[in-house]
């Protein structure tokens, strides 16, 4: 039996070679794609529960016929280096009836269940760290937080009447400044809702007293309930009705985080490359 020469040998081990490096990049490229469909759908699944929390929230809005704000949209302005987040912090009471544990000024231990004061707004922070710690730059995120106050706390603050009757004129202002004297930054890391996000915006549709259908500006605030009116920047429409509201809220692909921190790309780059929305229009039961 003839044996393989060193040339032979040296050939078949090079060819080999070439299959074993096409296999791997094959399964490298098959597990690339694969961890990209997963984040995908698990991105699709963050979002979807993020749009059912707000879709509660909204559609069990308790209106306020005290002249009282029930309702507000805040733009809040957030800049990562040179990106630009379409942001805003909205605020309204819910009716959902979630579950508090009372403190001692409202119940002790009882749980409590009724309206709650909400406020959802956009951080840019480590959401795993306490808000008096320095956050690390590698863990740095956008975070949507949810913060629902105590019922009984909402009951004392916002609907206990006093002599003479005030009502909240200004919900930001009123409760949220009281409670959150920094904004948002103040709210602790376990109400967070969905990390890496690039913007959180709403669009409100609220009908006229003439009967003419206008939209919101998603840089303008928008607020009802004071005085009964409908309030859209400078301008005031009495008697308006609140139709709806349309919530947009973009996740940032795998690479948006890193591009997020480089803050190389401009606005429309980084949206163009990074940014996908989701979208869902949620309608306000009469008032």
């Amino acid at each position: 039996m003839r044996a393989f020469t060193l040339i032979e040998l040296l050939v078949a081990t090079a060819v080999v070679m070439v299959f074993l490096v096409l296999a791997i990049n094959m399964a490298t490229d098959t597990l690339r794609q694969s961890e990209a469909v997963n984040a995908k759908l698990k991105a699709n699944l963050q979002a979807r529960l993020v749009m059912d929390w707000i879709t509660r929230d909204i559609q069990t809005a308790l209106v306020r016929k005290d002249g009282s704000e029930w309702l507000r949209m805040e733009p809040s302005a957030q800049a990562v280096g040179t990106i630009n987040l379409p942001v805003c912090t909205l605020m309204l009471f819910s009716q959902a009836g979630e579950l508090h544990t009372g403190n001692a000024t409202t119940g002790g231990n009882l749980t409590l269940s009724g309206p709650a004061a909400v406020i959802y707004g956009v951080d840019y922070r480590d959401p795993t760290a306490a808000t008096t710690s320095p956050s690390s730059p590698a863990h740095l995120t956008t975070a949507l937080f949810r913060f629902a106050m105590d019922p009984g706390e909402t009951f004392t603050k916002c609907f206990v009447p006093y002599s003479p009757v005030v009502p909240l004129g200004n919900l930001q202002t009123d409760i949220w400044k009281v409670k959150f004297p920094n904004g948002v930054k103040d709210i602790e890391a376990q109400y967070l809702l969905i990390q890496n996000i690039a913007g959180f915006q709403i669009v409100f549709e609220f009908l006229t007293s003439d009967g003419t259908t206008v939209k919101s500006s998603v840089s303008e605030t928008f607020s009802a309930g004071v005085d009964g009116n409908v309030r859209a920047g400078t301008t005031t429409y009495p008697a308006a009705r609140v139709l709806s509201g349309e919530v947009t809220l973009w996740l940032l692909e795998p690479a948006g985080a890193r591009a997020l921190k480089q803050g190389t790309l401009s606005t429309q780059e980084f949206f163009t490359r990074h940014a996908r929305p989701f979208v869902r229009k949620i309608a306000i039961p009469s008032q």
